[in-house]
């Protein structure tokens, strides 16, 4: 007995601590896509936030997030010899609102009538990198109040070498970001 409970207490103290992961969604460079992405979920912090397009057209824009705004850190990874110089990205979100949530009564002998989703809107964002040597873009996005970010789709890119990509259909890379809000990273 006692030497279950002198091995026991050596075991835990021996055991490695669980190592905590950096949740990402990422697309990869695959197929149309000459870039790797990763979207990562931003809601405070200090940080330079960069406006759409959109908003910075208005007369009166702020660049301050105002209560319920979304952000985003966006960070696009080129191949080794192609160094990224600028980029226009479009970021799709859903606007904040309330909503119906439908319940169905599987045991109903009428048929019945999907909901309709929510209507997205979209926001698009124009990113420049401050040297023309780095492979890596990032850029922390300011969506504004929105319920949700269902995803962001690169248009075009500009190159350091001055040549341009531009995304040949919608589909083309696109990725959704992480929905996990890290919480006490101040």
């Amino acid at each position: 007995m006692r030497l279950t409970l002198f091995a026991l207490p050596l075991l835990i103290a021996l055991t490695p601590a669980p190592q905590r992961t950096n949740v990402q969604a990422r697309a990869t460079a695959h197929g149309s896509c000459p870039v790797s992405m990763i979207a990562q979920r931003r809601d405070a912090g200090q940080t330079m936030w960069i406006v759409s397009v959109e908003d910075a057209a208005k007369p009166k824009h702020d660049e301050a997030p105002k209560p319920g705004s979304t952000g985003l850190r966006i960070s696009l990874i080129a191949p080794e010899n192609s160094p990224i110089h600028q980029a226009d990205l479009a970021v799709y979100f859903v606007p904040p609102a309330t909503r119906a949530l439908p319940v169905y009564n599987q045991y109903s002998q009428y048929p019945q009538k999907a909901p309709k989703p929510p209507a997205e809107r979209k926001k698009t964002f124009h990113i420049s990198a401050s040297d023309d040597t780095s492979l890596n873009l990032t850029a922390d996005l300011l969506v504004g109040p929105a319920s949700g970010i269902t995803h962001i789709h690169i248009l075009s890119m500009d190159y350091a070498d001055g040549t341009t990509w531009t995304a040949p259909n919608n589909a083309a890379c696109t990725v959704a970001p992480n929905g996990i809000l890290l919480v006490g990273t101040h």
